[in-house]
C-alpha cells in the first residue's frame, strides 16, 4: 500500500501581507489568502533589509510600523512589521487600506506590509516560519487587542529575564488568559 508523502510546509524569513484582496472572501475571513512569501537575502541586518524591501517592492522607503506577538504565548520574540515610508497624504489615497495590517500595527496602514521575526537582544529568535503560523497569529488579533497582548508579553519577558518569574506563582512567561483556545 502506498503511503502519502509527509507534507512539510515551506518556511521563509519574511512574508508579505497584501492590502488588495486575493480572493472573493472577505479579507478578515480568509487571512491566509492575503499572505505571500518573500524570502529576504539580507535578513538579520535592519538597514540591509530596508534596502532590499525598497528594491524588490518598489517602496520609497521602509520603516517599522508594528510589532506583535504570536498566538501561543511566546515572549522571547515577536513579529516585526515593515511598511512603506515616505508616503504623503496624497500617496496614501492611492494605496488600499490594509485591513489585516490594521489588526497588528500601530496605526492605520495603506498598502502592503512585510513581516519578519525579531526580538530583543539576547534571546534566540527562530528565523524562519510558515504561512500557517503567521496566519494563526494574525487571526488571533481579530479578537485580541495588539497593545494589551504586547504589554503582557513584554512584562512576562522582563520578569523572566530578571529571574523574578510571575508573582502569581506561575512559571515564568506563562500567560493563560491571553491565548486561551489558540493552538
Amino acid at each position: 500500500m502506498h503511503k502519502p508523502a509527509c507534507f512539510t510546509p515551506t518556511k521563509y524569513n519574511c512574508f508579505l501581507i497584501r492590502a488588495t484582496p486575493r480572493s472573493t472572501d472577505s479579507v478578515l475571513e480568509n487571512v491566509s489568502a492575503q499572505i505571500e512569501p518573500l524570502h529576504l537575502e539580507k535578513y538579520g541586518n535592519e538597514f540591509a533589509e530596508i534596502q532590499e524591501l525598497k528594491e524588490r517592492l518598489g517602496w520609497k522607503g521602509a520603516a517599522e510600523v508594528g510589532k506583535f506577538y504570536d498566538h501561543k504565548g511566546t515572549d522571547s520574540w515577536y513579529y516585526y512589521v515593515y511598511g512603506e515610508s515616505g508616503l504623503g497624504k496624497k500617496d496614501q489615497g492611492t494605496k488600499p487600506k490594509n485591513e489585516l495590517a490594521n489588526l497588528v500595527c500601530y496605526r492605520p496602514i495603506f498598502g502592503d506590509i512585510a513581516v519578519i521575526r525579531s526580538g530583543p537582544g539576547g534571546d534566540d529568535v527562530p528565523e524562519t516560519f510558515t504561512k500557517e503560523e503567521l496566519s494563526h497569529a494574525v487571526e488571533f488579533y481579530k479578537t485580541k487587542k495588539r497593545a494589551e497582548i504586547f504589554t503582557q508579553r513584554e512584562y512576562s519577558r522582563f520578569m523572566r529575564k530578571s529571574g523574578m518569574g510571575d508573582r502569581r506563582g506561575m512559571r515564568p512567561h506563562t500567560y493563560v488568559n491571553a491565548t486561551a483556545g489558540w493552538e
